[in-house]
């Protein structure tokens, strides 16, 4: 996705090897940890072996992958989300994980309209 989503509070973009630390807190976090699993990331270098070995790659053979969200407001990233593509299943999955505490309170829990309408 070399073209940005953008809606009202946030921008949705292809992770790149420069969101290394971002990676680093989200893999981490305990909320991460118990649901998705150790992705034994400890360092900046552990992160941008994941990116090329998981995100990165899954552009390249799926044409989709892990995207980052980040708030319009502080052009922070706030989260994950994308498309993956699972062995066990027959057609890409949807996944997302966001920071548990983000400015404006939990971004996934907001109400949002039911139609987005993609730039042109």
């Amino acid at each position: 996705m070399d073209i940005p989503i953008i809606t009202q509070r946030l921008i949705i973009r292809a992770i790149t090897l420069e969101d290394d630390n971002f990676i680093v807190k989200l893999l981490n976090m305990p909320s991460w940890l118990q649901f998705i699993g150790d992705r034994n990331v400890r360092t900046a270098a552990d992160a941008r072996q994941y990116i090329r070995s998981g995100p990165l790659r899954s552009y390249d053979e799926n044409g989709f992958g892990a995207w980052v969200v980040m708030s319009k407001e502080t052009l922070e990233p706030v989260g994950m989300c994308g498309f993956f593509k699972r062995a066990y299943l027959d057609r890409p999955d949807l996944g997302f994980a966001f920071y548990r505490n983000t400015r404006g309170g939990d971004m996934q829990r907001k109400p949002y309209p039911r139609r987005w309408t993609m730039p042109a």
